[in-house]
C-alpha cells in the first residue's frame, strides 16, 4: 500500500468449471487500474504497471496465496489448468483447438503448464497443450510432481518469465535453452523424480497412493 495506494487483495472475474464465472483473489501487485484497462490487458514482460514489492511477489508467486480461499470455497483447486478472463476465453476458444477441455475440471493456483515455464507472457498453444496434457494424464504422482515443482521453482525463478526460450524433454517437460538454468531444471527434475519413486517403493503407503 505504500507503494501503490488501494487495497492489497485484488479481485477479478475468471471462469471456471463448467464455464462458470468466480471472483479470484490475489495480492495485488499493480497499481489499481479503472476496470475496462484491466479487464482487456495482458500482463508482458517488463511491464510498467507492477509495483516494487509487485514484482517480489510475483517472482514468488506469493500474490497468489489468496487463491487458498478460492480453493476453500470449491472454485478451484490447488492444482489444475490456470483460470482466465471471460474476455480471453472468448477469443481463445476460437483461435486454439480444444481450447474450452480446460474448463472440464477445476482450475488451478498451480499446473502442469505452469512449472512447464508458460506462465505470464508465454505461448497460450502451449499452455493448452500442458492443459490437456494433464487432464488427459492425471496421475497423483502426477499432482505430487507439480507441488514438487511449484514450491522449488516459486523460489528460484530469476523472474517469472525466465522460460520465454524453451526445448522440450520426454515430449512434455519444457525447459529453458539458457545453460544456467538448463543444469538447474534437470538437477531439480532428477531431485523430484527420485521422490516420487521414494515414495511409490514405502510399503507403508496404500497401493493406490503408491501407483
Amino acid at each position: 500500500k505504500k507503494s501503490s495506494p488501494g487495497p492489497i487483495i485484488f479481485c477479478q472475474e475468471r471462469v471456471g468449471l463448467h464455464n462458470k464465472p468466480f471472483k479470484m483473489y490475489k495480492f495485488r501487485s499493480m497499481g489499481v487500474q479503472s476496470a475496462s484497462k484491466e479487464q482487456k490487458a495482458w500482463t508482458v514482460h517488463n511491464d510498467p504497471r507492477v509495483t516494487p514489492v509487485g514484482r517480489i511477489i510475483r517472482k514468488t508467486s506469493l500474490d497468489e496465496l489468496p487463491q487458498l480461499f478460492n480453493v476453500l470455497k470449491g472454485d478451484m483447486s490447488l492444482i489444475g489448468p490456470r483460470p482466465e478472463r471471460p474476455l480471453f476465453v472468448e477469443k481463445f476458444k476460437e483461435e486454439i483447438p480444444r481450447y474450452m477441455i480446460k474448463h472440464q475440471v477445476r482450475p488451478g493456483m498451480t499446473g502442469w503448464a505452469q512449472v512447464c515455464g508458460f506462465r505470464g507472457d508465454t505461448s497460450i498453444e502451449g499452455r493448452i497443450e500442458h492443459d490437456i496434457f494433464y487432464i488427459e494424464n492425471w496421475t497423483l504422482g502426477l499432482d505430487i510432481k507439480i507441488l514438487f515443482l511449484t514450491v522449488f521453482k516459486g523460489f528460484i525463478n530469476k523472474n517469472a518469465y525466465w522460460y520465454h526460450d524453451t526445448i522440450r524433454i520426454e515430449g512434455t517437460l519444457n525447459i529453458t535453452k539458457d545453460k544456467e538454468g538448463l543444469e538447474a531444471a534437470l538437477k531439480l527434475k532428477r531431485v523430484v523424480d527420485a521422490a516420487i519413486d521414494a515414495l511409490k517403493r514405502d510399503r507403508n503407503l496404500p497401493d493406490s497412493i503408491r501407483d
